[in-house]
């Protein structure tokens, strides 16, 4: 939920952006999802070194798990990102359960799965 400030944000950048005059609702309603989804993306920045979306939701795709392939391939396709949440909501959709591995690194917490993969991609540019 947005707060005051961040809804006048959005006001304020419907009437910079798409300041001419409004002939139906479905335009001025395409323009103000628009600047809402610029402003909640200016609030969840991505990191510098993983500058991933979540595919459904568009948060910030910084905490991630790791899935048995037999269970992702029924939520989603191989190339799809998703974020945590939103992998939790399309197993629930499908009545899934799954156990998963967090895989995450920032500056002070990491995870051991992250420290594999990041091993593994060292051996690999060895070769």
């Amino acid at each position: 939920m947005l707060n005051e400030a961040e809804i006048e944000e959005v006001a304020e950048a419907i009437r910079a952006e798409f300041g001419r005059g409004y002939t139906d609702f479905g335009t001025f309603r395409s323009h103000a999802i628009a600047a809402i989804k610029a402003v909640e993306r200016a609030r969840d920045p991505v990191r510098a070194d993983y500058k991933l979306r979540c595919e459904d939701c568009g948060r910030s795709h910084y905490l991630d798990c790791s899935l048995p392939s037999e269970i992702w391939n029924q939520i989603a396709r191989p190339e799809n990102v998703l974020c945590t949440m939103c992998i939790d909501a399309r197993l629930a959709a499908k009545g899934l359960k799954a156990e998963c591995e967090f895989y995450y690194a920032g500056e002070a917490l990491t995870s051991k799965l992250y420290e594999r993969v990041r091993e593994q991609e060292a051996v690999d540019g060895e070769h």
